[in-house]
């Protein structure tokens, strides 16, 4: 029979694996996305005011990410109780 610990080791490992993962990922698409809006606000902006616009974009690039990183943690976090407390 496993131990509590052991399986909370498992459960711990493959939470880390699939972070590492997703974010290995996150980031790549961020590297791809970067290129598309740079030449976007270089396209659509006037001469002289591309800082402004870079500084939007990335306030709300930041805000939409720290939502998405506290729903998808909130959703492990539920996910993690629920596997344990059926176990």
């Amino acid at each position: 029979m496993v131990s509590v610990e052991e399986h909370a080791s498992k459960l711990d490992f493959r939470g880390v694996l699939t972070a590492l993962i997703i974010s290995s990922f996150a980031f790549v698409m961020a590297l791809s996305w970067r290129d598309v809006i740079r030449s976007l606000i270089e396209t659509v902006v006037p001469q002289g005011e591309g800082l402004t616009y870079q500084f939007i974009a990335a306030s709300a690039i930041t805000i939409i990410s720290v939502i998405a990183i506290f729903l998808v943690s909130k959703y492990m976090t539920i996910r993690t109780e629920e596997k344990v407390t059926k176990k």
